[in-house]
This record gives C-alpha cells, structure tokens and sequence, in this order.
C-alpha cells in the first residue's frame, strides 16, 4: 500500500516537472518586448510655429520635451498663450508644435469709461446734417424744397407745400406766415426760426 502511493506521488511530481518544462520552454521562444524609449543620443526634427521668436525647424534630442522645441525656436513671445501646448509632453520626429497667440479678454469697463455723446435736443438738428451747415438761415422766399426739407420737422410733403403756398400767395412777410400752411404749428415754426428768414 505504500508503495502504491509512492508511485502515484512520483507520477504527478514528473508530471508537473513536465508542465513546468514546457511552460519555461514556450516563453523561451515568444518574442522579446521591446519598449521604444527616446535616447538621448538619437535626434528628431520637428516644426515649431505660432507664438514664437524665431519659427522653423528644429533638431532636437530624442528625449526632447515641448519646453525645449520653444527654447529651441528663441523662446516664446510676449502674447503666447502656453496653456494651448503641453510643456512637458516628449516629442515625436517630424511633429509639428504650433504655440497659440493670446486673445485678449474685451474689458467691460474700458466702454464705461467712454464719454458720452451728447444728444441734440428735441426740434434740432445734427451738425453736419442740419440747415447751418448749407448756409442758413435761409430765405423762405428764394428757397427751394430741397433746402426747405433740411430744416427741423420739415419733410418732403411739407417742403413742397411751402413752395407752392409762396407760388400762390406771393412772397412770405415774416416766418408767423408758415403757420397758415396746412401742416404747419406754431411750434414747427418757433424751431426753424432761428435758421430762416424771410428776404425783400
């Protein structure tokens, strides 16, 4: 009986030897790994663009960085924005680095700041648009409708009413006739008094 279960204890030994024998045999004949570290004394070349002193191409060391193509291309320039590129990221051959131009941030106080543009008043006109700048006052009764109309509140229709009152009724005696023109106040009148005036 013991010799029996020496034989059978010695039968699984040889049979994990030989397991063993073939696992260590198989993993002899697989392939190396080979881990493809940069070296030091290999040299890439890569593009450096964007926000830098001198873009171009560059040789670098095998284990170069980010960091170093910038300093390679004389550093960056006042307006980089460095948070569009990874500094410490390793570099690859033929790789092309671009460094952003900073956008700057619109102050929402530099339009505060501006003066205000005065406003004309109610019955006036714009400089540069108004009838003083064509020459006013001008004669209610050597005018034309074109002129008219560069008055305050003066339109087109009124304008032309103008002239056609003066054809009908004869020459204006003084800037109070224009209130007898359908259309017309007082206060129409009392605006364009300053810049009329009513001619022999």
């Amino acid at each position: 009986m013991a010799r029996a279960a020496m034989l059978v204890f010695a039968g699984v030994l040889a049979v994990v030897f030989v397991g063993a024998l073939f696992i260590w045999l198989d993993d002899r004949s697989a392939p190396a790994i080979i881990i493809d570290d940069p070296r030091p004394d290999q040299t890439i070349v890569v593009v450096v663009e964007g926000a830098v002193v001198s873009p171009g191409v560059y040789i670098l060391p095998g284990d170069a960085r980010t960091h170093d193509a910038i300093e390679a291309a004389g550093g960056r320039t006042v307006d980089a924005d460095l948070a569009s590129v990874n500094l410490a990221r390793r570099l690859k051959d033929e790789e092309r680095i671009v460094v952003a131009v900073m956008v700057p941030t619109p102050d929402p106080n530099q339009a505060a700041d501006l003066p205000s543009q005065p406003q004309p008043a109610k019955g006036t006109t714009v400089p540069g648009t108004d009838s003083s700048d064509l020459g006013m006052p001008i004669d209610l009764n050597l005018a034309s409708a074109a002129e008219f109309e560069t008055l305050p509140e003066i339109g087109p229709t009124l304008a032309q009413r103008i002239v056609d009152y003066r054809a009908d009724n004869g020459p204006f005696l003084s800037v109070d006739d224009l209130t007898a023109i359908d259309g017309i106040s007082q206060a129409t009148v009392d605006a364009v008094r300053e810049l009329v005036t009513v001619g022999p």
